[in-house]
């Protein structure tokens, strides 16, 4: 989930609404599809006492179906760690995992990552004084492998709002607020998991470059641990209607987010 939301951070902004616009003055790309790939990084202790890191590339296509869309999301990703933390979607928690006291040396696995079926409905169309709002709906497949530790081999399922509104032309306000049922493995009780994000952007060529500074929180997954938390620096610039590139950077300012982590993109539509 926080992965995916930081890859798509400027698409609320970048991706979506210059389509929006345009289909409101009748002159909306013929594009019904769209294509892309990332790329993100992350590392961090996540509040254990040894470092874990990760490297996750999602592939995703979306169809594009009225007021709406739906897209299909593909990851592999490859994870180094001591087994302190349990990956979600693809994204490192803390978690209590008894060890009987023994040390575990630290390993790595990698492999196709938990598939993401997503539905979006363009909810409220942005006004003089309203945002535009997206409703999302999301469930996550238990594809990754639960004995390497790339999932927990549970479906999760949940929504989510985003709220966009520009102002002024140049700048642009971003939310989000969402809640996600998280399925539990065998010996290890995960709580489900509210979120919001708030943040602002800035125009530096008009709807063609954008960046963004947005501060995210996620509820613990584990009762009494820290919430993670973390400042997502974000640029995205529409080359044409059909092709945007986009990345970021991630720096966590709680324990439990990852110290940092990079990603890059590129997302066409046909």
């Amino acid at each position: 989930m926080r992965i995916q939301k930081r890859i798509a951070v400027s698409l609320l902004a970048c991706g979506f609404l210059p389509f929006i616009a345009a289909a409101s003055y009748g002159a909306a790309p013929a594009a019904t599809w769209q294509a892309g790939v990332s790329l993100y990084t992350e590392s961090g202790d996540y509040g254990t006492d040894s470092k874990s890191s990760l490297l996750y590339i999602p592939f995703s296509l979306r169809r594009y179906i009225g007021p709406g869309d739906l897209e299909l999301i593909v990851p592999f990703l490859s994870v180094t760690s001591q087994g302190q933390v349990v990956l979600v979607e693809g994204v490192p928690n803390r978690a209590r995992i008894s060890r009987s006291g023994t040390r575990v040396s630290e390993e790595t696995h990698s492999g196709l990552g938990d598939i993401v079926l997503k539905g979006r409905y363009y909810l409220v169309e942005e006004g003089d004084k309203i945002p535009s709002i997206d409703a999302i709906g999301k469930i996550k497949f238990p594809t990754a492998s639960r004995g390497n530790g790339l999932g927990t081999g549970e479906f999760d399922e949940g929504g989510s709002l985003e709220l966009t509104k520009t102002i002024k032309t140049q700048y642009v306000a971003l939310g989000d607020v969402g809640y996600m049922i998280i399925g539990s493995q065998p010996g290890l009780e995960l709580r489900n998991q509210w979120h919001y994000s708030l943040g602002g952007g800035y125009y530096f060529l008009p709807n063609k470059l954008l960046g963004t500074l947005t501060y995210e929180e996620y509820r613990s997954l584990v009762a009494g641990e820290t919430n993670p938390r973390d400042l997502l620096f974000a640029a995205s610039y529409t080359v044409n209607l059909r092709l945007r590139v986009d990345g970021g950077i991630t720096v966590g300012v709680s324990s439990a987010a990852p110290d940092y982590g990079v990603n890059l993109g590129a997302h066409l539509k046909f």
